[in-house]
């Protein structure tokens, strides 16, 4: 691998961290004033794994 696909390996690898932690932004909000259920800490888990 040469270092042109290696940066734009790690620039995906990066776009989808960035895409996660909005998506927990985004769940964290929801549940920001309600205990979340128990199939919203499943989803939550599934999400994550």
């Amino acid at each position: 691998m040469n270092p042109e696909e290696l940066r734009k390996e790690i620039d995906i690898e990066l776009e989808l961290i960035e895409s996660t932690l909005k998506e927990l932004a985004a769940l964290r909000k929801d549940v920001d004033e309600t205990e979340p259920s128990i199939r919203e800490k499943t989803a939550a888990g599934a999400f994550l794994a």
